[in-house]
């Protein structure tokens, strides 16, 4: 009996290993296919949201001198472009507060929604034409066109188009040292924040601006005077981020040796950064020199730019915050301060505010492109080698730029009241159909 009960159990547990050494691989095997699969979904992009700052800021009242006095001037106007067949939101034609258009849809892009602000400003004070592409809220960014020193004065513009709170901290790095501040926002509020009270009269200093949740609206407003003289006013967005190569189209003499443009560097990083400065047109690119700045270093350097070149260019070792202030003074003194030119791939669309305006175009490939630009009826098309830049008038309306590759632009407005130079921004959100392979 106990000799039966032996040969029965060892049959079973042989039977046991059996079926593991064949059924589980397989059971495995199928499992791990099964795992590996991949699954594709889609994710839509958030609501395309672009906001215009408004009005132009006056600090002081009329002759500047009550203290604490700060208000808008009416009005900006505003410009778009869209092929949406309606907008979620659409602020009026004239603005004084911010103004936000929305609009939904899975193919983003500028042609999607493109939109600009012009104000001309005409005051004892201030005196120019003041514009900006209306842009997409940013969590973060920095700002290095900012000034203090006698005859300067920046004002940063925040806005909050959410529908919840928001806290911006704030930091101010200057020669004289860096300061930081806290400003809460609640939901559709604007505050207009003079900076001369957060640096020691510098010439020059760089901001960033952090928000603890949503994305909110940061734009720094410039204005210069020589004596009792207006000599410009002018609107900048924010740059996203340091760069290791920056594109300047547009950035050019205009005044014949009168007021050279500045290049504006701040080096945020904490090793020495080598920056190069090359001027591009329609021949071989030029190079205007080469500047060391150390870690947390800010630079104010003239440009010789030729007077055949339509740009510049610079390239760092170290990525470093860059813009350029421009100056005319014909028909009168002002000035605009251009940002690194985004880059698009084969197609943008700029709404074109007047009909003095003019694109200038750069390529940043390593090859080069062929471009027709569009404006009603007109076509033009160029071919754009390595390191050039040209510019191309465009009447008002809307620029189409088509593209065989990578393209980088910038819009000049000249007009009567004034300069200003308008970067259009990339405006997409992120979504797209996704593969997940789950592991």
């Amino acid at each position: 009996m106990r000799i039966a009960i032996r040969i029965q159990i060892a049959l079973l547990v042989l039977g046991f290993v059996f079926a593991s050494w064949v059924f589980v691989p397989q059971l495995y095997e199928s499992r791990t296919i099964a795992q590996n699969e991949a699954t594709e979904t889609s994710v839509d992009p958030a609501n395309l949201q672009l906001v215009c700052p408004g009005a132009f800021v006056q600090v002081g009242g009329s002759d500047g001198t009550y203290l604490g006095a700060i208000e808008r001037l009416p009005s900006a106007i505003v410009n778009y472009h869209s092929t949406a067949d309606s907008l979620l939101s659409e602020p009026e034609a004239t603005l004084i507060d911010f103004g936000l258009f929305e609009v939904q849809s899975s193919d983003q892009s500028t042609d999607l929604l493109n939109a600009n602000q012009l104000q001309e400003v005409a005051t004892s004070r201030a005196s120019g034409l003041a514009g900006i592409d209306c842009s997409m809220p940013k969590a973060a960014g920095w700002f290095v066109g900012a000034e203090a020193s006698v005859g300067t004065e920046s004002v940063l513009i925040l806005s909050n188009p959410n529908p919840t709170e928001v806290t911006i901290s704030l930091e101010f790095i200057a020669p004289s040292g860096a300061t930081q501040d806290q400003v809460t926002l609640a939901s559709g509020e604007t505050k207009l924040l003079p900076l001369a009270k957060y640096v020691v009269a510098d010439e020059a200093f760089a901001v960033r601006f952090e928000s603890n949740s949503s994305e909110v609206s940061a734009t720094m407003q410039s204005r210069n005077t020589s004596g009792l003289t207006a000599t410009g006013v002018e609107l900048s967005g924010a740059i996203a981020e340091p760069l290791l190569q920056s594109f300047f189209p547009g950035a050019k003499d205009l005044t014949g040796g009168y007021q050279l443009p500045i290049l504006r560097v701040f080096n945020p990083g904490d090793v020495t950064a080598s920056v190069e400065v090359f001027a591009q047109g329609a021949g071989p690119e030029t190079s205007l020199g080469v500047h060391e700045l150390e870690a947390g270093e800010i630079a104010s350097i003239d440009l010789e730019v030729p007077i055949d070149a339509t740009g510049v260019a610079v390239v760092s070792t170290q990525p470093v915050l860059t813009a350029v202030k421009n100056f005319v003074v014909q028909p009168k003194l002002d000035f605009a301060w251009i940002l690194p030119a985004q880059e698009f791939s084969e197609l943008a669309v700029i709404a074109s505010p007047a009909e003095n305006s003019v694109l200038s175009l750069a390529n940043p490939n390593s090859s080069p492109v062929n471009v027709t630009i569009q404006a009603g009826q007109v076509y033009q098309t160029f071919e754009l080698g390595v390191g050039m830049m040209l510019d191309a008038e465009v009447p008002k309306g809307s620029a189409r730029i088509l593209s065989s590759g990578k393209f980088v632009a910038n819009l000049s407005v000249f007009a009567d009241a004034g300069y200003s130079v308008l970067t259009p921004g990339n405006n997409q959100n992120l979504g797209s159909n996704l593969e997940i392979l789950v592991r």
